[in-house]
């Protein structure tokens, strides 16, 4: 299963989960990887990144907001509420 963890810059809390589930899948069933919904954010998320995802987790609600303004097609968000 590929997922997205998603936070304002992709640099703190999404990485934060991303580097768990990677460390924690021991047969590896689990790919993680992390993006931030701000446009100065050093790891952006990109369409490539949302359309690789099986599974889409954003830290907040604003993030999912966002991404559904961006892409409106997208699959379903789960929400963390973590601040």
């Amino acid at each position: 299963m590929n997922i997205l963890y998603v936070c304002e810059m992709g640099q703190v809390r999404s990485r934060r989960a991303m580097e768990l589930a990677n460390r924690t899948s021991n047969n590896r069933k689990i790919i993680a990887r992390c993006a931030g919904v701000s446009e100065v954010s050093t790891n952006p998320i990109t369409e490539d990144a949302v359309k690789w995802a099986d599974r889409i987790v954003c830290m907040e609600d604003w993030h999912k907001e966002i991404l559904l303004s961006k892409y409106p097609t997208i699959k379903p968000i789960e929400v963390w509420g973590v601040r």
